[in-house]
């Protein structure tokens, strides 16, 4: 692929009938002080398709629209069923994210945000808000990928299933067919936010694990942690609040880990009124584990904290 550099520069209105309605990058991209808005693609990648180098820096994308995954940005997993690039699209490349916002995307499946299929993803000091994602990871979706994000805001996105803000997932069925035991997907963040963010199921700022159509054992006895790990969830120096999901407010934890070093989760909640399992508006560890540190406070979530399912978290 060839490279391109962008500042300054207005992308308005595009649609591709494939991936990327403004950009399809497999080479390398940089995006200085821009405006991707209003663009539209027939399968992934809204603003942005990659599958090479992509650096986006005091950029807008705002309300892009993508039929596949990515509203704004995906990064990998195309969708070319012929031709040279049928191969290439299906790859992950590395992207980083600074200075920038994110907001009022939509992806018809996964990401409405930004969606990436594996490789490297570093997210710094950006907004991500008012994101859609009709199925899972209103504001991101990351399959088996490296993800950071640092001094990032993320709030009011909205899943129509699991992950109002993140979904962080080693299992992609229905992407990249990789086993269940997979374990490149890592997300890590620092210095955050996560707030108001809505899952129509599982995990209202984030759902860490097997997505495999994911279920809540019955009864109240305590289950010893899985010998699988599916994904690695860690958070440090980062609040999540006021975020709603059908059961695992702020964090879902299913077959995966999840680590938490000087967080806040507060005044979250899960409306599941169900009396037969467990229902928890901070943390519902299902047959995963979930570690915190002393200087991390669960409190105020509705109706539980943990339900029983946390070490140290009292409900």
């Amino acid at each position: 692929g060839g490279a391109a550099r962008l500042v300054k520069t207005t992308l308005v209105g595009n649609n591709a009938e494939g991936n990327g309605g403004a950009i399809a990058n497999y080479g390398r991209v940089d995006i200085h002080d821009s405006k991707l808005n209003n663009n539209h693609a027939r399968h992934d990648g809204g603003a942005i398709f990659t599958a090479g180098v992509l650096q986006i820096t005091d950029t807008r994308l705002g309300h892009n629209t993508a039929v596949g995954n990515g509203g704004a940005v995906a990064n990998g997993q195309g969708r070319a069923k012929t031709g040279a690039q049928a191969q290439t699209q299906g790859k992950a490349g590395t992207v980083e994210i600074q200075q920038s916002t994110i907001e009022g995307n939509t992806a018809d499946h996964n990401g409405g945000g930004v969606f990436t299929a594996g490789g490297f993803v570093k997210v710094s000091r950006v907004h991500i808000k008012e994101n859609k994602a009709c199925h899972s990871g209103g504001g991101v979706y990351a399959a088996d990928t490296d993800l950071h994000l640092d001094h990032t805001t993320i709030t009011k996105n909205h899943a129509s299933l699991d992950g109002g803000a993140i979904l962080n997932t080693g299992t992609t069925h229905t992407t990249t067919g990789r086993p269940d035991n997979h374990t490149d997907a890592t997300t890590t963040i620092t210095h955050s936010t996560i707030t108001t963010n809505t899952a129509g199921r599982y995990g209202g700022a984030i759902f860490n694990g097997d997505t495999h159509q994911p279920t809540i054992d019955p009864g109240f006895h305590n289950k010893p942690p899985t010998n699988t790990t599916n994904a690695t969830l860690t958070l440090r120096d980062t609040n999540t609040k006021n975020n709603t999901a059908l059961n695992g407010g702020s964090i879902f934890n299913n077959k995966a880990t999840t680590n938490l070093t000087t967080t806040t989760i507060t005044n979250n909640t899960a409306t599941d009124s169900s009396k037969t399992h467990r229902v928890a508006g901070g943390i519902l560890n299902n047959n995963g584990t979930t570690e915190t540190d002393h200087k991390t406070t669960i409190t105020n979530n509705d109706p539980t904290n943990c339900a029983g399912t946390v070490k140290n978290c009292f409900n």
